[in-house]
């Protein structure tokens, strides 16, 4: 039989999916070397990706199911690739954060993560895919348009990571990111002023694909551990 090949989002999300599959007696082994990029089974070959390779492996059907971060798949607004149901993993979400001693009604300037900063360049340089992103998704991970409800005149600022650092050193009076346990924060001394939508993890398949019945039972078998 021919095996069901599913790409997972490295990192967090690897981690956190593998345990949860062990722990539900999907998988009995689980690796051991932390540099190894897949994992096999009777049924599946999982296959550790990052997000952006797992939405073109999906699009040449060199795999067949993708596990990724909600943030992720709203953000690529991938036309081909559609959500099959999500998965209880973490406690993330969006969060607005500055120094402590920071009033909210003070914020000027936010950084934001350089993938996240999407909606802003699709509004102001391509309305029309902005248009298509406001059209299929009800509730899109926009942080430009949602925190900007709460500011007037603010200006964003992009960084490729390490955001934290970015009131330290006077870069930005605040930051918007993912936040799971709040640790990181904390250690940089900032604190959540505000906060948006959970972060969830989804499983997403080529769209026209979904219907198939060996992507239909990875989902049913998923959904059978939510319960």
């Amino acid at each position: 039989m021919e095996k069901t090949i599913i790409g997972i989002s490295k990192g967090r999300i690897a981690k956190a999916y593998i345990d949860y599959l062990y722990k539900n007696n999907i998988i009995n082994l689980k690796p051991e070397d932390s540099r190894k990029l897949y994992l096999e089974t009777e049924e599946y070959i999982f296959t550790f990706l990052k997000p952006n390779d797992i939405f073109n492996c999906l699009k040449n059907e060199i795999i067949d199911i993708g596990i990724i971060g909600s943030d992720v798949y709203y953000n690529a607004c991938e036309e081909k690739v559609t959500y099959l149901s999500e998965l209880d993993l973490f406690n993330c979400k969006f969060a607005l954060a500055a120094p402590k001693d920071t009033n909210v009604e003070d914020i000027k300037r936010i950084a934001v993560c350089s993938r996240y900063a999407a909606y802003q360049y699709y509004s102001e340089k391509e309305p029309e895919r902005y248009k298509y992103l406001q059209s299929v998704y009800n509730d899109p991970v926009m942080i430009k348009f949602y925190f900007s409800q709460f500011f007037n005149d603010v200006n964003y600022v992009v960084m490729d990571g390490s955001l934290e650092l970015a009131p330290l050193l006077g870069y930005a009076d605040a930051i918007v990111d993912i936040v799971e346990t709040g640790a990181t924060l904390k250690a940089n001394n900032l604190e959540i002023k505000k906060t948006y939508k959970p972060i969830t993890t989804m499983i997403v398949s080529l769209k026209g694909r979904q219907n198939c019945g060996y992507i239909e039972e990875f989902v049913r078998v998923n959904q059978r551990i939510r319960q």
